[in-house]
């Protein structure tokens, strides 16, 4: 017990340095430390800045005294800067429990924690600036404040106050804009903080300045958010000196006690760092005040007409990153950047930099401009060799005659490149080209081009975080100065100017800007014009929406003259009330044909001059005069743009569950069991794929880009195991942990793909289909590749389908209809089809919908159809007065000021959180929850009638009814949570014992060692590709890393997965607006890997083609010699990727986009070694054991039973004459007098059964826990029916006698490790069968407990597969 206790780290000192700018000799530094010899002197890469850190650890078995004298000394040496270079140290102690074992804290957003005030003894002095080193901080003289009074810490952010009686001020800084690193510097008579931010700090201004309110007291709500006119440059880093005042004049005693108070106010700042996850670190560091103009040297380049607006733009760009590369730039870079002719190369270089200067704040651009413009021309003489030769012989030579080069200007089709700018408060930052889909508008070629529009987001201070309403509105004046006057952008004068938005992005606060060059483009009057007439509508916000229709992002298609459309009238219901046909239409087959002729879908989503909606395929229209016939529902305002845009299109698309969907289902009576067991499915099916090869192709193969994944035959033929290949593990491990994020924050569960799907809605064109029935023809979904179009399986419904659209909240948002076979309808696949009879259209009935687009979710499972009639739809038709303008036309002050009204106070996330609240606490159908979800339609609704249902004074009101108490599931600090007893709650309870599994699986460590090579992925001629494999190395992780910081990605496993693995660390789940926002940003992201991809591929196979020298012509494409050398290479690839060690980040994905060559070459391999083995030899060693992992964990548990002797607990009787069986005995539950039936097993069978038994013995209780345990018991009764239902293969009263004897088993020779997870997954199934059977259920045990089973079994198959172990003392 000794050597464990000696062994625990209790603590670590971090030597934080910058290895960049100088060496640092950690031995050396130990020795002046006078510390234990060290075993490991190897660097990590440390949180912040691309620094680097040492580790010195403590042990539980070092005093205190020690460790204090270790951390005396090392701040000591600080002070040595003629015997070493700069550093930091920070001391963290190591935290020794689980994360699920820290009690839930309750945080009070406002209390007021500490304060601190001046009182005449203290001074306190703020600034802003940059850390330009280690040890050197430059601040702008003109942000110094000297008159703050007072300093109040709060849990997440600190306000200091300033000012006089007059005109109090308030700076604020907030834990979630620190950027994970602060420095703290003691002085004898003052203490120095320099705090690293993402954003500048937030200022308020007091509203009342009644005198007698000069107090400590202020509140929160009395100050006001407020910004300065001017725009600022972003401060990277503050600075607070607290310092003694008159020190001279001081008596000692009064001298101490001050400095202890100013020792108490650093610790203050300590805990404030630590609760918030904030590195505290110590240094020396100067302050000096900057002699350099942001302005000035901003507006030098702004005003230099010599040089074009791309580079412009890629000053502004690069100024944009901050204070700290203002004072880093200096007139020899500006010179060298002057040299740079091409705009495409300036650019490139500019993004590059902007990158390196995000990475490792230290920079030196001179030398980083060096180092890159070496390699840019190292890869330009690579790929200059045979290019020209190569793209002579491609056919079709017209469009791939010259090299392919990146380039602004030439875009993926589709999309374009253009100026992103983010607005804060304070700054307007200028960010990277953002690569966008197109609309109508950017192709328009009267506009000028791309480079003449600019996507702006309006944010908080970091750029990121979206304003709250109560700020927005308070720095509104400021917003709508920016709408009206505009800004510049690249030179002086060229102002950018608010055009419009599209309807999704007003959501976001997200607008296009325009530039009007009289010369060149639209004058934004005849902009309008172009796009159309919209005066005929006289509701400001629906004409607004009319406007933003040309925005939307669509592809061209095809022209289509007006005369060959037909207008066509729409059907209603007998009293008018209602549109059975509300924006749907029609096209032929050709018209279908020619705008897709690879693949047969039934409706599109379309774009078409002034109308918007969907169309879908009526082979009748095939012979007729207009072959698109458009409703008048659909068309919203004249046009004469005459090109087809697409929108979406109708394929196969999986659906999930949500919470709202799961709260109307509930209420429908479908039982919780049936979400829990849905939610353990997905959970195995996770926990499987760490471990079951099939099962990990199965889920790569579901999220990645397929055109970027390895053929399942060629995986197969080279016998790969996905499990165990570094790369496609991190992505296993990655997947697995978001999917389980999903679930937990937002209750995402897979439906299983062939019971459910999202389908756009149509109508019956053939009115065959009566209310109450709706045609589904789905297309079926293989854990494969899509199958051919010619060879889709596709299966017509004729069942019961449950049918909702997102958002859901009122109870009649979901439907039960009867899905039925009509013989006319069954060219329609992959939509749902409603009829066009009855007293209400369908659609409208769910969520108030219609079909010019909308997706519906369409369940078919029969576990998730409820039996109870469908409610009472929803009126949704809204009541809210809309502003309409009557004796003028509308104009664009009318339609700004309503944009500002709608992006001012958006509170549909708010109202559906309050929804949800008040479903857990009163029910879905209570009248003031029913209330609630009236408003949400409302509120959605805003951007169509300018008008909110409620106020922010009546939100918090309703929210106030609850009181600061939530359920659990809302996992919010600063409500009172309390355990759900609704099926959410119990989901996410669930997912909290499945999360500590995970939190176990190892992810990327801070120290890069070497990945482990497959000797049969090593090609004998690798060596001769060596020095070409890295610099192709280099150009992909210079190129991907761009795409990770433009996109905000964290490696580059993450865009592969399309998503952020780094938000899930933060505890706010995202929102639908903002997971939609996301998935723009990965589509965007994904094009550019594309594109990268290409590049790649290219330069990869230019310098291996061999030509004739006479005729220079490509050898055959069948050429064995060219295929050995590109095998060679990619083998040199792969292990260059694999073992270098120089960067923070290891690139593995590289190799892999040459998959089928590193697989041909692993079959070689495989041949070669295996050629003169038996064929029955070689099967067996290259057999991927699927089964191993969980089977080798359940044989050490078996092994581990027979050793340490212990008791069996059921009677069984094992003869060695039958080794391969064993006889089990059951009796009765009520007399044990009762005959025993003896019944015969696989001794496999029985081992298992007494592994599990083991397993879930503590857990075991007669009773059923409360519905709202955290860790609910495993009622006995259900798990001895589940093993009785095993051993008996049927439903029996019986159960397993306990035993009365010991066991004569000694050896495993009966043991397979195929046959043991069959075994396991027999059990698995069986307690679904319990759960799912009523016959199963007594008054003792209820569907939940069997539900409850399921999970422990799964847990354990989780455990093993995360832990590879089911006990902890294996």
């Amino acid at each position: 017990m000794a050597t464990e206790v000696a062994s625990t780290l209790s603590s670590q000192l971090s030597i934080i340095t910058d290895l960049t700018a100088s060496s640092f000799n950690f031995k050396s530094y130990c020795n002046l430390l006078s510390c234990r010899p060290l075993t490991n002197y190897d660097h990590h890469y440390w949180h912040f800045a691309g620094l680097r850190s040492y580790t010195i650890p403590f042990y539980s078995t070092d005093d205190e005294i020690t460790i204090n004298n270790v951390i005396m000394k090392s701040k000591s040496l600080q002070n040595s800067a003629s015997q070493l270079p700069p550093y930091w140290i920070s001391h963290k102690q190591c935290q020794q429990h689980s994360p699920s074992s820290i009690p839930c804290e309750v945080i009070r957003k406002n209390l007021k924690l500490e304060k601190f005030y001046t009182n005449n003894t203290y001074q306190i002095q703020y600034t802003s600036g940059a850390l330009i080193q280690l040890n050197q901080y430059v601040y702008d003289p003109e942000t110094v404040i000297q008159d703050g009074w007072r300093l109040v810490f709060y849990h997440d952010r600190i306000d200091l106050d300033y000012g006089c009686k007059e005109n109090k001020l308030r700076k604020t800084f907030k834990a979630e804009l620190m950027d994970r690193c602060a420095v703290i510097m003691e002085q004898s008579n003052s203490l120095t903080l320099f705090m690293n931010m993402t954003g500048n700090s937030v200022d308020y201004q007091y509203l009342n300045n009644d005198d007698d309110k000069h107090d400590q007291n202020s509140s929160t709500s009395s100050y006001r958010r407020t910004a300065a006119r001017e725009t600022q440059p972003f401060y990277s880093t503050i600075r607070l000196v607290i310092s003694l005042s008159n020190v001279i004049e001081q008596k000692k005693e009064n001298l101490e006690e001050q400095k202890q108070c100013l020792h108490d106010c650093r610790q203050k700042f300590v805990e404030f760092f630590q609760r918030n996850h904030i590195n505290d670190c110590f240094g020396i560091i100067e302050s000096i005040p900057s002699t350099k103009s942001y302005s000035l040297m901003i507006l030098s380049f702004m005003e230099n007409k010599t040089i074009s607006f791309i580079k412009q733009y890629c000053w502004q760009m690069l100024f944009s990153i901050g204070y700290r590369f203002q004072q880093r730039i200096t007139n020899e870079f500006i010179q060298r950047m002057s040299l740079i002719e091409n705009d495409d190369d300036f650019y490139q270089t500019s993004l590059h930099l902007w990158r390196r200067s995000s990475e490792y704040y230290f920079i030196n651009l001179r030398a980083e401009l060096d180092r890159y413009q070496k390699k840019i021309a190292d890869t330009a003489a690579l790929s200059s060799r045979t290019s020209n030769v190569y793209y002579r012989d491609k056919k079709n030579g017209n469009e791939q005659a010259q090299e392919q080069r990146w380039s602004i200007h030439t875009p993926p089709r589709h999309y374009a490149y253009v100026p992103s700018v983010t607005l804060t408060p304070t700054t307007i930052c200028v960010k990277p080209l953002k690569l966008v889909k197109t609309n109508r508008v950017l192709r328009e070629e009267q506009f000028g081009g791309n480079l003449m529009f600019a996507l702006v987001d309006i944010r908080d201070e970091d750029g990121k975080l979206d304003l709250f309403p109560h700020d927005y509105r308070a720095l509104r004046w400021k917003t709508e100065i920016l709408l009206e006057s505009g800004f510049d952008l690249g030179s002086k004068g060229r102002i950018y100017r608010y055009l419009h938005h599209s309807q999704s992005q007003l959501k976001d606060k997200q607008f296009w800007f325009y530039y009007h060059d009289e010369q060149a483009n639209f004058s934004f009057e005849d902009a309008f014009a172009w796009m159309g007439d919209f005066q005929d509508e006289k509701i400001v916000a629906k004409h607004s929406a009319r406007i933003a229709q040309c925005f939307t992002s669509a592809e061209a298609t095809i022209a289509i003259p007006s005369e060959k459309v037909e207008y066509i009238d729409d059907v209603h219901t007998d009293d008018c009330k209602y549109n059975f046909t509300d924006g749907v239409g029609t096209m032929s087959t050709a018209v279908r044909d020619l705008i897709n002729p690879h693949r047969k879908f039934s409706a599109i989503q379309i774009r078409y001059a002034g109308c918007k909606g969907v169309i879908s395929v009526n082979p009748q229209l095939d012979d007729a005069e207009h072959q698109l016939r458009i409703r008048n529902s659909m068309k919203k305002f004249k046009c004469d743009h005459n090109i087809l845009e697409l929108c979406r299109i109708s394929k196969p698309r999986p659906l999930y569950l949500n919470r709202q969907i799961i709260v109307l289902l509930s209420h429908r009576s479908i039982g919780d069991r049936t979400f829990l067991l849905l939610q353990n499915q997905h959970q195995q099916f996770l926990a499987e794929s760490l471990v079951y090869p099939q099962r990990a192709y199965e889920l790569l193969s579901e999220k990645l880009n397929r055109k970027l994944f390895p053929s399942p035959t060629l995986i197969r033929e080279a016998h790969l195991n996905l499990i165990e290949e570094p790369f496609f593990h991190r992505l296993l491990i990655n997947i697995g942990k978001f999917e389980l994020a999903q679930m937990k924050e937002r209750t995402r569960l897979k439906l299983p793909k062939n019971s459910a799907r999202n389908m756009i809605g149509i109508v019956d064109e053939y009115g065959i289909l009566e209310y109450g029935q709706v045609f589904v023809q789905y297309t079926e979904l293989t854990g494969d590749y899509p199958s051919n179009s010619k060879t889709e399986k596709t299966t017509i419904l004729e069942q019961q389908v449950v049918v909702t659209k997102n958002p859901c909240h009122h109870p009649g948002d979901i439907r039960v209809f009867s899905a039925i076979n009509v013989p006319q309808l069954q060219h329609l696949k992959d939509v749902i089809v409603f009829p066009q009879r009855g007293k209400r259209p369908h659609p409208n009935e769910i969520s108030g919908s219609d079909l010019d687009g909308d997706e519906y979710a369409v369940i078919w499972h029969p576990d998730f159809i409820p039996r109870t009639s469908n409610d009472i739809p929803y009126e949704y038709d809204s009541q809210i007065a809309m502003l309409r303008v009557v004796d003028r036309p509308v104009n664009r002050s009318d339609i700004q000021k309503t944009v500002l009204d709608i992006s001012e106070q958006s509170c549909a996330g708010k109202l559906c959180s309050l929804h949800l609240a008040y479903v857990d606490y009163y029910g879905v159908a209570h009248p003031k929850t029913l209330a609630i979800a009236g408003h949400i339609s409302e509120e959605l609704d805003a951007p169509k009638t300018g008008q909110h249902p409620l106020t922010p004074e009546q939100i918090s009101q309703l929210q106030a009814v609850l009181g600061n108490e939530r359920p659990d599931y809302f996992d919010k600090p600063y409500c009172k949570p309390y355990a759900s007893p609704h099926v959410l709650g119990q989901l996410f309870r669930s997912c909290l014992r499945f999360e500590q599994n995970w939190v176990k699986v190892q992810t990327p460590p801070t120290v890069v060692n070497a990945s482990p090579i497959d000797p049969l992925l090593v090609h004998d001629c690798h060596h001769e590709h060596s020095s070409a494999v890295e610099e192709l190395g280099r150009i992909y992780r210079e190129s991907i890393m761009d795409i990770m910081y433009v996109y905000r990605f964290s490696s580059d496993v993450d865009i592969f997965c399309r998503f952020d693995s780094s938000s899930s660390q933060y505890k706010s789940p995202l929102s639908k607006q903002q997971t939609e926002s996301a998935c723009l940003v990965a589509d965007s992201a994904q094009i550019e890997l594309k594109q990268l991809v290409h590049r790649i591929r290219r330069l990869f196979f230019e310098d291996l083609r061999s030509y004739s020298k006479l005729t220079s012509h490509r050898c055959h494409p069948t050429c064995d010699q060219c295929l050995d050398r590109q095998m060679a290479k990619a083998s040199a690839l792969y292990i260059f990727c694999y073992t270098d060690t120089r960067h923070a980040r290891p690139i593995l994905s590289l190799p892999w986009l040459f998959a089928p060559l590193l697989l041909k070459t692993r079959l070689l391999n495989i041949k070669k070694h295996t050629k003169l083995l038996s064929p029955t030899l070689v099967a067996q060693m290259l057999e991927i054991q699927p089964h191993r992992s969980i089977g080798q964990c359940l044989r050490f548990a078996v092994e581990h039973l027979i050793k340490s002797k212990t008791s069996y607990y059921f009677q069984h009787t094992y003869s060695t004459e039958t080794p391969m069986t064993v006889t089990i005995s059951l009796r009765p539950t009520l007399s044990a007098k009762r005959l025993v039936i003896k019944h015969q097993i696989p001794l496999i069978d029985y081992v298992l059964i007494e592994i599990l038994q083991r397993y879930v013995e503590n857990s075991l209780s007669k009773t059923a826990s409360p519905i709202t345990s955290s860790n609910p018991a495993l009622v006995e009764p259900a798990w001895q029916h589940i093993l009785t239902r095993f051993v008996l293969n049927k439903c029996s009263p019986l159960i397993l006698s306990s035993a009365t004897n010991l066991t004569s088993i000694k050896d495993l020779t009966f043991w397979s490790d195929e046959q043991a997870c069959t075994t396991l997954q027999r059990f698995i199934d069986i307690s679904v069968q319990c759960a799912n059977h009523e016959s199963n259920l007594t008054d003792k045990i209820k569907p939940r407990d069997y539900a409850h089973a399921n999970e422990y079994l799964v847990l354990a198959l989780q455990k093993m597969a995360t832990t590879g172990c089911l006990f902890t003392a294996q």
